[in-house]
């Protein structure tokens, strides 16, 4: 320990060397973990570790997520940076910005469609769905769901979080008082999820709902009876009731 002090950076300055590393061990007490250093020559390996040294800290918006947030945007373009400035979104939000988060996250978007990185795009889409959400921006919200599937269409593949998107979109729909809408993106959760019970469950129960409240109640309560069976089942009971209370209403 004594002899460590400032070695990694003469580590780090040989030419040609991207990353250094040392493993200090302490004289006492014997059983005292040994305290490692890494540190990075280029900016993508730095954010790297700013993310992986601080990852408690960095979910409780230290100083790491800070410092990554300035390398990313000066060097924009890639996952590791969408990701981040994503992550700084969320901090924005939290702290009463929703108009620049709602910014960063359009920008990233902006970014993705110009790499035709369509996975993230979706990606960047399901952050967007959760932030119109929580500050019920219904007519932001619902063009979304239209637009990750005509990326998946592009891809030529289904991407393992479209379905789980749709279902949420659909979700969100239902609660912003959007049957119609609601019903449409349970219908194509359904044919993304290509048969995963789970995600199909889901999709369906949301069907069930949206048929009810478009005045198909007895197609709509048949699907809901259907579906809050087995395990689940008193978990599903108080919206099933809250279905009929609305049918016959």
């Amino acid at each position: 320990e004594a002899y460590s002090e400032g070695i990694i950076d003469y580590l780090r300055a040989v030419e040609g060397a991207e990353l250094a590393a040392t493993i200090r061990e302490p004289p006492e007490p014997p059983e005292a973990e040994r305290r490692v250093s890494l540190r990075a020559s280029s900016d993508e390996l730095k954010v790297l570790l700013a993310l992986e040294e601080g990852w408690e800290q960095f979910h409780a918006f230290s100083r790491y997520l800070e410092d990554a947030m300035r390398l990313a945007t000066s060097h924009p373009g890639d996952r590791l940076t969408w990701w981040v400035r994503s992550e700084w979104a969320d901090r924005l939000r939290s702290e009463g910005q929703p108009a620049e988060a709602e910014r960063q996250l359009l920008a990233v978007l902006q970014e993705q469609a110009d790499a035709k990185d369509g996975i993230e795009q979706i990606r960047t889409l399901v952050n967007l769905g959760l932030f119109y959400r929580s500050s019920r921006e219904w007519d932001k919200l619902l063009p979304l769901g239209a637009r990750a599937i005509r990326i998946a269409d592009q891809l030529g593949r289904t991407p393992t979080v479209l379905p789980h998107f749709l279902c949420n979109q659909s979700d969100a729909l239902l609660l912003a008082g959007m049957p119609g809408a609601a019903l449409e993106m349970a219908d194509a959760a359904l044919v993304a999820a290509r048969g995963v019970p789970a995600t199909s469950h889901v999709a369906r129960f949301n069907r069930g709902k949206a048929l009810n409240r478009l005045g198909r109640h007895d197609e709509g309560l048949a699907i809901l009876e259907t579906e809050a069976q087995g395990p689940e089942r008193w978990e599903m009971l108080n919206e099933v009731a809250e279905e009929y209370a609305f049918a016959h209403h």
